[in-house]
């Protein structure tokens, strides 16, 4: 069942959130939690834990205000060749009124690119138009690039926006999307369109083709 994502600018408070936090503390007995040391140092940490997690909240639901949640921690995989290329996708998300999809990774903390294929800083080959070895060039994250793939093959879906929203510091960092960057209050005109991220998705594919080729 999808989950429609709501904002309220007036209002932090989220009872049920706070209830959830507390419980996880306090009460998850069989667990390596349940120790009263490690008790009682989680509890020390529930103010900061408590204002990180509504952060979070508030501004997930207002930039994602209008959406509806697809699904969150699906599985998908693969086959390629002999080998299974496989992930777990944190969140997908669909706006109710034009359709797009916003594929969403979380993480704790920071992330560092490139997320996407730079030939001026990066290029694939060299001053004289010669193909520049694959082990030589500057390597991307492929988190992304594999993830959409995995979904747009399973699922026969276009994912038109992606990003990995930071936890710790309640933001997200667009990947590709005009609308995910509009959203995120940046400059539309610095973003890629999923149609340019293809690029990006094709250059993973070669690296995964190498890779899987050296360990046959």
């Amino acid at each position: 069942n999808s989950l429609p994502i709501t904002f309220n600018s007036d209002s932090k408070n989220y009872p049920f959130l706070e209830q959830c936090v507390k419980e996880a503390i306090l009460f998850k007995k069989d667990s390596s939690y349940s120790c009263y040391m490690t008790k009682e140092l989680l509890q020390t940490t529930m103010e900061t834990t408590m204002e990180k997690i509504t952060n979070s909240v508030h501004a997930f639901s207002k930039i994602f205000n209008g959406c509806i949640v697809i699904e969150t921690e699906t599985p998908y995989s693969e086959k390629c060749d002999d080998s299974l290329l496989s992930g777990r996708i944190d969140c997908l998300l669909q706006d109710k009124e034009n359709g797009q999809y916003f594929l969403v990774d979380f993480k704790s903390n920071n992330i560092k690119g490139p997320f996407a294929v730079d030939e001026e800083n990066n290029p694939s080959v060299d001053s004289s138009g010669e193909k520049i070895p694959l082990e030589k060039q500057g390597i991307i994250d492929f988190q992304m690039p594999i993830y959409v793939r995995l979904l747009e093959k399973n699922k026969n879906i276009k994912i038109e926006n992606a990003g990995f929203f930071i936890i710790n510091k309640a933001e997200c960092i667009p990947v590709f999307g005009k609308e995910l960057y509009g959203r995120c209050e940046k400059d539309r005109t610095e973003a890629l369109n999923c149609d340019d991220f293809m690029a990006t998705i094709e250059k993973t594919n070669e690296y995964l083709a190498n890779f899987i080729q050296r360990i046959k």
